[in-house]
């Protein structure tokens, strides 16, 4: 028998494809979804399913290959941001049609960051499309939202799997999606001791200064938002577990790899139907 179900659905750039299969399965096995929580892709993903437009917007991701997700990106030559995401934003809007937060059909939550205070922010009303596009901002890649005196980015930075709120919403199971590959059991700290004892003074002042091959600033950046973010989770699950947590492992996509939707959806529908054995 069917169950209601209460999703989070975490921050993961192109990971955040996988959420799409993660509903389809849940669906599939008839079970009634009933609240969405979600922060960055999982924002966008989740109220695109809440707003009934979810299969028209797999239909037109599907169809991406990297030169079309080169297309799609708006640089900035300066700004609080690489790009824009307004062409990505601009067919979101046409889908959304306007909709605001307060009228969907089930109860939904996107998460953001306010730079300016230090607080993360829910958007439980207004315009579904803002709410989208402010979760989504990932810092120093696409620009921000400034709204009534808030800076606003991916809420990632502060609730990168938002579960807390979900509390109120009468589901029988809360689901959470992690896009970061790591579950909380293996999220533990561990302390490694490195030995530069048999190096001299210049053979370590060289390898300090020496550049990682094949390393870009945007790759160290999204490492580290990835393990700022390992460690929120971590936390977050803490305080406000969930009652089943479907791992999408790191190594799945990159960040930007918006070509792959196709296996991105396989990769989530096939883990749910795994995890959701459980519930039986």
């Amino acid at each position: 028998m069917g169950k209601k179900v209460a999703l989070a659905l975490g921050s993961g750039g192109a990971r955040g494809y996988a959420h799409i299969g993660v509903i389809r399965e849940i669906q599939a096995q008839g079970h009634e979804i009933v609240a969405i929580a979600g922060t960055s892709s999982g924002a966008m993903v989740g109220g695109l399913y809440a707003a009934g437009t979810l299969d028209e917007f797999a239909d037109w991701v599907t169809t991406f290959t990297q030169k079309d997700v080169l297309l799609l990106l708006d640089p900035v030559l300066k700004g609080p941001g690489a790009i824009r995401a307004e062409k990505v934003m601009s067919r979101v809007r046409g889908m959304l049609n306007g909709i605001l937060i307060e009228d969907l059909p089930i109860s939904y939550t996107a998460i953001a960051t306010d730079l300016n205070s230090m607080r993360e922010i829910w958007f439980q009303e207004g315009p579904l499309h803002l709410a989208i596009r402010a979760s989504i901002a990932i810092p120093s890649l696409i620009t921000p939202v400034s709204l009534n005196g808030k800076i606003l980015v991916d809420g990632g930075l502060l609730n990168p799997i938002p579960v807390a709120p979900l509390s109120a919403a009468g589901a029988e199971v809360i689901i959470a999606v992690d896009l970061a590959g790591k579950g909380k059991e293996s999220l533990s700290s561990t302390s490694v001791q490195i030995d530069t004892r048999s190096l001299s003074e210049d053979e370590l002042v060289e390898k300090v200064l020496a550049v990682p091959t094949g390393v870009r600033t945007f790759d160290v950046l999204m490492k580290s938002l990835e393990t700022v973010q390992n460690t929120l989770a971590r936390h977050q699950f803490s305080a406000h577990p969930a009652d089943l947590t479907i791992t999408i492992p790191l190594s799945s996509c990159g960040t930007l790899e918006f070509y792959r939707a196709n296996e991105l959806i396989e990769i989530g529908q096939s883990l749910t139907k795994e995890a959701l054995k459980s519930l039986l």
